[in-house]
């Protein structure tokens, strides 16, 4: 394989490499979304156990204010289940951007390891060339000073 196929399979890989480096730190970045939806989850089912526990006390409510209460319950366990929602579909991102960072990476390394094989074979090639030569010379010149024809 000649030198220019070799740096284009180099070049490639540089390109499969770059790619890994934005799939890396898209994976970072669903990391830190998950981290925030987390605690955003932690905070709602904080608060709407705590909202559980003062609705227990021994106030007597009115029928609206029971009403408001349970409306506003619901609306907590709508966000609840609607960020449990969203931690769900970005688990999915995280799977399938840690997959494609796989993938890039896997691709650059197979190239980097197909340029290596083909340089070390053309540079194997060319020490044989340079060997053979050498013999070929050393041949000629060994038979040059045991037939001396002049």
């Amino acid at each position: 394989m000649d030198a220019s196929r070799i740096e284009r399979i180099r070049h490639i890989s540089g390109l499969m490499k770059d790619a890994e480096a934005g799939a890396a730190d898209s994976v970072r970045k669903t990391r830190g979304k998950i981290d925030r939806a987390m605690e955003t989850l932690r905070q709602l089912e904080a608060y709407r156990d705590d909202y559980h526990l003062g609705l227990g006390g021994d106030t007597p409510m009115s029928v609206s204010a029971l009403v408001r209460n349970r409306v506003f319950v619901q609306q907590l366990e709508r966000s609840i289940a609607d960020q449990q929602r969203r931690l769900h579909e970005l688990g999915l991102e995280l799977g399938r951007g840690q997959t494609h960072w796989r993938n890039c990476r896997a691709k650059g390394v197979g190239l980097d390891r197909i340029a290596d094989h083909h340089e070390n074979r053309r540079t194997a090639l060319a020490a044989r060339r340079e060997q053979a030569e050498s013999d070929d010379r050393a041949c000629h010149h060994g038979a040059a000073r045991t037939n001396p024809r002049n």
